[in-house]
């Protein structure tokens, strides 16, 4: 009371003082850094975690996940006494403002793939529209429409799923159409509706088929007129019969995982 706060948003608390000389510290954190601050009970303490990655419990592990291996650092408020570990060795902190940062980094690891076309699509198939809804829609594409879909055999390599910091494999697919779907050998795994969007599946519970028989992916074309509503940057350039199917990329996308540990 009586005092002129100026807080910063970042890791600095602003430290303020009642009139029965009582003391508070004030966090004011960034939004970014408000989305990505979890507050657990972790090591017999009540603590914060600041992380762009994703940090979980296991018992007493802090797992922590993400796509960047260059940057799974956290920061914990307070840290532990006796300091952090990981994979057996200690892992140094350092001052962040109110919290302790570890940072973590580990080498990228490359899932290359192979990736082949080996079918055209056949025309666009006939739209039938659904009842149930106002206004229409198309209803759901039938196997016998995926007969005449363009077909793409990816190959992943064997060695894919087995480095340790590697907690998950996401094939990636790039594409514009109306409906794909996903195959491993003649078994239906997946299917995706166009949005603008790369879809995404992870191989992991996929596996060891998938390692075995690869993936198979079957997209049939965009129909210019077909009613269904897309994000101004998602809409396609359709060709001279009104149709739209390509594919930019499919490749793969490692997701890194590692356990840290307090020290004893």
């Amino acid at each position: 009371e009586g005092q002129t706060l100026a807080p910063v948003a970042g890791t600095t608390a602003t430290t303020v003082t009642a009139k029965d000389g009582k003391t508070a510290r004030i966090l004011l954190l960034t939004q970014a850094q408000a989305m990505h601050l979890t507050r657990t009970h972790l090591w017999g303490a009540d603590r914060l975690v600041l992380s762009n990655a994703e940090v979980a419990l296991d018992g007493d592990k802090l797992v922590v996940t993400g796509r960047d291996p260059s940057d799974l650092s956290i920061s914990l408020y307070p840290a532990p006494e006796k300091g952090l570990m990981l994979g057996g060795k200690t892992l140094a902190g350092t001052p962040d403002g109110l919290f302790t940062k570890y940072t973590i980094r580990l080498p990228a690891v490359s899932v290359p793939l192979e990736v082949k076309q080996i079918k055209q699509a056949g025309p666009a198939r006939t739209l039938v529209m659904g009842p149930a809804r106002k206004p229409p829609v198309p209803t759901e594409p039938t196997d016998a429409d995926f007969d005449a879909a363009a077909v793409w055999q990816v190959t992943l390599p064997p060695e894919s799923t087995q480095n340790t910091s590697v907690h998950k494999v996401f094939v990636k697919v790039d594409y514009v159409g109306d409906v794909a779907r996903a195959y491993i050998g003649d078994k239906f795994v997946e299917d995706d509706f166009y949005s603008g969007i790369p879809w995404e599946m992870g191989m992991k519970r996929f596996q060891p088929e998938v390692a075995e028989k690869g993936l198979t992916i079957k997209i049939l074309p965009l129909r210019k007129d077909s009613p269904v509503w897309l994000e101004k940057q998602a809409i396609p350039t359709f060709d001279a019969n009104g149709e739209a199917l390509a594919v930019r990329s499919i490749t793969a996308v490692p997701l890194y995982q590692v356990d840290v540990e307090a020290q004893r």
